[in-house]
C-alpha cells in the first residue's frame, strides 16, 4: 500500500517532536520510520505525526499544490545513503500508484494534550528513493502546511493566496541485511503473530506481511482472510493479494470476491479490475451478477474503461440492473458514447 492516511495512533521509534506555529494554531509535529530498523526487502515508511495543541478542532490542508499529482509530488524527500550520495528517485512506471485518498485536500485534526487520537500520514519511501542495498540511510523532508478550524462552514480552499508554513523534518533508518531464508524467518514469525487474530498485534503483522510483497506470506494472509473476524486484519491480508500478481495472489482475490461481506467483496472487485493476472477480466466479468450493488458498479466502471464491443454489449444489459445508480451510470455511459464508435480491444 502505497500511502495511508489514519487517525490512531501509531508505534513508531522515538522522534523528536517539533512546535508549529500554523495560521494562528500550535501543532506539534514528529516524523521518524514506523520501525527502529527493517529487513532489507521490506517497504520502508515514515510517519508525519501532528497532534493538535489549540483548543479547537483544526483541518490540515496538505495536498493540492499540484491537482491530481498525489502525495509523493507535494512532498519534498531526499533519502542519502550509506555512502552519503543522493539516492535516484525511481521512474513513474517504478512506482506503486498513489493510493486513491490522497489527494484529499484536508483531514480533521482532535484537540487535546496528551490525547489518545491524532493524525498520522504514513509516506512511503519507495516513491521517492531506489533502496538497493543495507546500511543506514539519512532523510529529509520539506512540506507547506495550512491549517483553519474545522467545521462545515469554513473550509481551506485550494486557490488561497495566503503562504504556507513550511515543514522541515530530518530523520534516519536502518536497513539489516535480508535474503531468503531471513526473510522466510520473519514471515514464519510474523505469520504467526497474524494467525492469533489479536487487535494489537496481528494488525501489525498483517502489514509487515503485505509490506514484504513476498508470496510465501501469502498462505498467512489467506487463512487470516478464513478464521479473523477483525476488519483491520482482513482489509490488510486483502491488500497483500492486490500487491502482487502471481497465481497464488490472483485465488486470493477470488476468495476475496466469494466472501460473505458486501463491502469487502467490493474491495476485492476493485482489485481485480485493477489486476494483471492474465484470468482478472474473465473473474471480473463474472461479478457482473453479484447480489450486491457496489460490486456491480465496480465491474461497470471497468466495462466503460474497456470500452469494446463486448464491453458496450454487457453494458447495454446493465441498464436492466435493478439498482438504480447502475442503471443510470449504464445508461449515461451508452448515451455519452453513442456518437463514439468502440474501440477494437
Amino acid at each position: 500500500m502505497l500511502l495511508l492516511l489514519t487517525l490512531t495512533a501509531l508505534a513508531t521509534p522515538e522522534a523528536r517532536a517539533e512546535t508549529y506555529f500554523v495560521d494562528g494554531y500550535e501543532l506539534e509535529v514528529t516524523l521518524g520510520p514506523t520501525r527502529s530498523s527493517y529487513v532489507f526487502g521490506e517497504t520502508v515508511v515514515l510517519n508525519l505525526k501532528f497532534v493538535n495543541r489549540a483548543d479547537i478542532d483544526l483541518e490540515l490542508f496538505l495536498s493540492g499544490e499540484k491537482l491530481g499529482a498525489g502525495w509523493p509530488d507535494d512532498f519534498e524527500i531526499t533519502v542519502t545513503g550509506p555512502d552519503g550520495k543522493v539516492l535516484p528517485r525511481p521512474a513513474p512506471a517504478e512506482r506503486e500508484q498513489p493510493h486513491p485518498y490522497t489527494n484529499t485536500f484536508v483531514r480533521a485534526v482532535r484537540p487535546g494534550v496528551g490525547a489518545s487520537i491524532n493524525m498520522s500520514i504514513l509516506l512511503t519511501l519507495e516513491h521517492w528513493a531506489k533502496i538497493e542495498r543495507p546500511g543506514v540511510y539519512a532523510v529529509t523532508l520539506r512540506r507547506g502546511l495550512r491549517v483553519g478550524p474545522y467545521g462545515r462552514r469554513y473550509r481551506i480552499f485550494p486557490e488561497t493566496t495566503k503562504p504556507a508554513v513550511e515543514l522541515r523534518f530530518s530523520t534516519e533508518f536502518k536497513l539489516t541485511e535480508g535474503g531468503a531464508e531471513i526473510t522466510g524467518k520473519l514471515i514464519e514469525e510474523q505469520g504467526a503473530l497474524l494467525l492469533a487474530c489479536n487487535q494489537s498485534t496481528s494488525v501489525g503483522a498483517a502489514t509487515r506481511l503485505a509490506d514484504l510483497k513476498d508470496e510465501r506470506a501469502l498462505k498467512y494472509m489467506t487463512e487470516a482472510l478464513r478464521t479473523c473476524n477483525n476488519p483491520s486484519i482482513r482489509y490488510t491480508a486483502l491488500g497483500a493479494f492486490g500487491r502482487l500478481d502471481t497465481d497464488a495472489a490472483f485465488e486470493g482475490l477470488r476468495a476475496a470476491a466469494a466472501d460473505r461481506d458486501e463491502d469487502f467483496r467490493t474491495v476485492a472487485a476493485t482489485m481485480i479490475a485493477k489486476s494483471k493476472h492474465r484470468e482478472a477480466r474473465r473473474l471480473l466479468l463474472s461479478l457482473r451478477k453479484d447480489p450486491y450493488y457496489g460490486v456491480r458498479v465496480v465491474v461497470l466502471s471497468a466495462l466503460e474503461s474497456w470500452d469494446t464491443a463486448q464491453a458496450r454489449r454487457l453494458i447495454q444489459e446493465m441498464t436492466n440492473d435493478e439498482h438504480p445508480q447502475v442503471r443510470d451510470e449504464a445508461l449515461r455511459f451508452l448515451q455519452e458514447r453513442a456518437g463514439h464508435p468502440p474501440r477494437n480491444k
